[in-house]
């Protein structure tokens, strides 16, 4: 038997940059790497966390990506802001 891959995390700064195993992405090399993992497992999930001071926009962007490359199992990281923040 074979363990299921790890999700992959992909963060959004607030500027937009693409960081995904330590290294900076453009859109085209997040495609390139989203289609491999695809190819090597079909159900692969992925993990989208987005600054909470950055443009939305930035993590639509990635959604996009990740729906071109036909990935169905996308969680977006979150968590709640408490009051003060």
């Amino acid at each position: 038997l074979t363990s299921l891959p790890d999700e992959i995390v992909i963060n959004v700064r607030r500027n937009g940059d693409i960081i995904m195993k330590a290294q900076t992405l453009t859109h085209a090399e997040l495609r390139q790497q989203l289609r491999e993992a695809k190819r090597n497992y079909a159900d692969q999930a992925v993990v989208i966390r987005g600054e909470g001071n950055g443009e939305y926009q930035h993590v639509v962007n990635v959604l996009s990506i990740c729906h071109e490359e036909d990935i169905n199992s996308i969680s977006l990281a979150h968590r709640l802001k408490s009051e003060g923040e």
